[in-house]
């Protein structure tokens, strides 16, 4: 492989990196240094591929790679982002099916240690469904907004899955909401009473406009997907927050979904009920949520375990 930095990248690769980095940031809520650290990362891979695209990089490509900026005296920490970053846009690249499978996966990476999201109060959370209300330019969009957010909140599905909600998903079951998950599984998801008036209430609004109307999306919009994307609502989300007098740099749709099943927790649910509103296919996903609410959790124990209130057996 050519080591010359000064290869003139295609268009077209270009937009996949990119693809991949505002897929990124609004799934899984990255930094924008991260992004922009895993942008060097791969255009530095794409130098080093020359010719043929980063995503069709076989096992042999990647381990030379990394052995060849490991012998420039790059560091551990340097390597792992590197690793990380490729790992993550292959897979990114499987998911879009320009690839069957993702080599990288057979490179071991050194144990990450557990990294917990923001974790969002309630008043937080109350304080943004409530800006939802009021943010837009119209009533529209203001209630748009407003039942996206409070969908969001109460059910905890992930971006994609609220953003591509069809409208007979929301029609197919009173007080409950189908949603359509990783891998095509189906879940049942129940919604509350204030998400069910604010989605009604939209769509009023969205059946009045020939636009919308005749649309099979929720969230109908003028995009290539026909629906509201993933981009245009994490950065929805955000002036929401900023609306809201919230830092809105720590809020992203993916810290809501965990502010969802934090709060759940932390009020009684059980961890298995939480897992199958959030689709996980795992427990052991869901058991993050314990670490996120470890201190209101000891503290649940203490005011309502029954033998809380009792005196102790050694006094």
């Amino acid at each position: 492989m050519t080591s010359d930095l000064k290869i003139n990248l295609g268009q077209t690769e270009k937009n996949r990196i990119n693809l991949f980095l505002e897929s990124h940031i609004s799934e899984k809520n990255s930094q924008l240094n991260t992004a922009a650290a895993y942008k060097i990362d791969l255009l530095q891979f794409q130098t080093f591929m020359g010719k043929i695209p980063i995503w069709n990089a076989s096992l042999r490509d990647i381990e030379q790679f990394l052995l060849n900026i490991s012998k420039r005296g790059a560091s551990k920490s340097t390597l792992r982002r590197k690793l990380s970053a490729i790992k993550q846009y292959l897979a990114f690249a499987k998911s879009e099916r320009w690839i069957k499978t993702n080599p990288a996966l057979k490179i071991p990476g050194p144990k990450k240690e557990l990294t917990l999201p923001k974790v969002l109060s309630e008043l937080e959370v109350e304080k943004l469904i409530k800006a939802s209300y009021s943010y837009g330019k119209s009533e529209f969009e203001t209630s748009k907004n407003a039942a996206m957010v409070e969908l969001l909140y109460c059910t905890g599905m992930r971006v994609t899955e609220l953003v591509s909600l069809l409208l007979k998903q929301f029609l197919a079951i009173p007080d409950y909401i189908l949603i359509k998950g990783k891998g095509g599984k189906e879940r049942i998801v129940p919604i509350s009473k204030d998400a069910k008036l604010a989605v009604k209430a939209w769509l009023k609004y969205r059946d009045c406009s020939q636009k919308t109307k005749k649309s099979k999306f929720l969230f109908p919009a003028n995009s290539r997907s026909g629906h509201v994307s993933r981009e245009v609502f994490f950065r929805l989300i955000k002036k929401i927050a900023a609306h809201a007098g919230l830092k809105s740099s720590e809020i992203s749709p993916h810290v809501i979904r965990h502010a969802f099943a934090t709060h759940l927790l932390t009020n009684g649910a059980d961890l298995r009920v939480i897992q199958s509103i959030l689709g996980h296919s795992d427990l052991s996903t869901t058991e993050v949520y314990t670490h996120l609410a470890g201190s209101e959790l000891k503290t649940l124990i203490e005011l309502k375990h029954p033998l809380a209130k009792s005196k102790s057996r050694l006094q």
